[in-house]
């Protein structure tokens, strides 16, 4: 079955449609559930997982609509969240959207574009216990930022075959490589998948300054992967500095498609819904 739920449109200025600009910003972990605990609305944190069908917040530090990774772990059972507005999830029954999908106790990621409200408050539903945990990416913002340009997906990087700097040869256990993303755009859509890793890991991409300073783990994710299977997702890195890279933290095949340029000419913009759409879902017919 497949469901679709629209989180915005990618336009140009109409009467219709005032779309934003987007300000990347180095990954930052903005909150851990594992470390922190599970938040209500009024900044109380408990210790242990976000409980089934409560709504967990997460202060963003600002009203403007963010760019996030979200991850959850350590799962009681299958389930999903969902994040948005909090006044959209409050009290609710079962949220109309979703974000991440997961099985039991796995480890899952996906980018999501969320609308925090007034007091710059971002909140996940969950339908079962789990962890979040938030990287932030970026804002969308009114008067500055970078405009998109849509592009047609380019694989930069395949370390299963001869695309990039690898033949054949996996990502090492906490191994950091280089990957030319081929644009000179401030910044870049990327999709990274991670396959056939050795155990239960994740990966990153990032500034290459900000991973080869690492010691020990990323303070941030981009994909997680269960031993043996394949997962992907997408993420938005910055081109300036030292060039872009990847780290892994057990050996596994990575793969990086860029999807889209993020430039200084202000085209194309980002226009977010308060509270996603779901305008498809095969198990109810359409």
């Amino acid at each position: 079955h497949a469901i679709i739920d629209v989180i915005g449109f990618i336009g140009s200025i109409t009467a219709e449609l005032t779309p934003g600009w987007f300000e990347p910003a180095d990954p930052t972990r903005v909150h851990d559930t594992r470390k922190q605990g599970a938040c209500a609305r009024n900044g109380e944190c408990r210790s242990g997982l976000v409980p089934a069908r409560g709504v967990h917040a997460v202060d963003v530090g600002g009203s403007n609509p963010v760019l996030a990774n979200l991850t959850v772990t350590g799962n009681a059972g299958r389930g999903f969240i969902s994040a948005g507005d909090c006044a959209a999830l409050d009290g609710a029954v079962m949220p109309d959207w979703s974000n991440v999908n997961f099985a039991d106790e796995t480890a899952r990621a996906n980018l999501s574009v969320v609308f925090p409200d007034d007091d710059g408050v971002i909140c996940a539903w969950s339908e079962t216990d789990t962890h979040v945990i938030v990287d932030l990416l970026g804002r969308v913002t009114a008067d500055s930022g970078l405009g998109w340009r849509l592009t047609d997906p380019t694989r930069v990087l395949d370390t299963r075959k001869c695309v990039g700097e690898r033949c054949g040869i996996r990502v090492g256990a906490g191994e950091v490589i280089e990957v030319d993303l081929g644009v000179t755009a401030p910044a870049a859509v990327v999709n990274v998948t991670a396959t056939g890793a050795e155990a239960d890991g994740f990966a990153t991409i990032a500034p290459c300054a900000a991973l080869r300073s690492v010691t020990g783990m990323p303070d941030t994710s981009t994909v997680n992967v269960d031993r043996g299977a394949t997962a992907a997702n997408m993420a938005v890195v910055t081109t300036t500095g030292d060039g872009t890279c990847v780290w892994s933290s057990v050996a596994m095949h990575l793969i990086v498609d860029v999807q889209a340029e993020l430039v200084a000419e202000r085209d194309l913009g980002l226009q977010v819904l308060h509270s996603p759409d779901r305008v498809y879902d095969g198990r109810k017919g359409g």
